[in-house]
């Protein structure tokens, strides 16, 4: 959610012929991105546990330990992603998102295919092998 004002920034200083602006805002995005990455990875591991706040079946919430811990790890590329994304936006630009958007959904399909049931040689992770995918 603190990323969302860059699509601004970098508009209005694209709009301005300041590409030097628009640039400083890029970077400095993936730098705010980077500080925020041990709060959000800190928040989401130590939510895990209260999870039995929900009342989840006792199956689905000993499933939900070790997909969670693997999950959060992507808000590293998440982060990085949104970045760019926001960027791209700005420069009305979204034919590099939706490509990347169509080909990680592809990406996933065939990683979950590998590593939930352990095909092709891969181990069978189960719902683990679907948050690595």
């Amino acid at each position: 959610g603190i990323l969302l004002g860059l699509d601004t920034l970098i508009a209005q200083a694209f709009g301005a012929a300041n590409v030097a602006d628009a640039n400083h805002s890029f970077r400095q995005g993936f730098w705010l991105a980077a500080f925020s990455l041990p709060a959000l990875l800190a928040a989401m591991w130590l939510a895990l546990p209260f999870l039995d706040v929900l009342r989840l079946e006792a199956t689905v919430y000993e499933l939900t330990q070790p997909f969670g811990r693997v999950l959060a790890l992507s808000v590293i590329p998440i982060a990085a992603y949104t970045v760019m994304r926001r960027y791209l936006q700005a420069l009305h630009e979204p034919a590099p998102v939706m490509y990347a958007l169509v080909s990680a959904n592809l990406v996933n399909w065939l990683g979950n295919w590998l590593l939930i049931h352990g095909h092709a040689g891969f181990p069978a992770l189960g719902v683990t092998g679907s948050a690595w995918s």
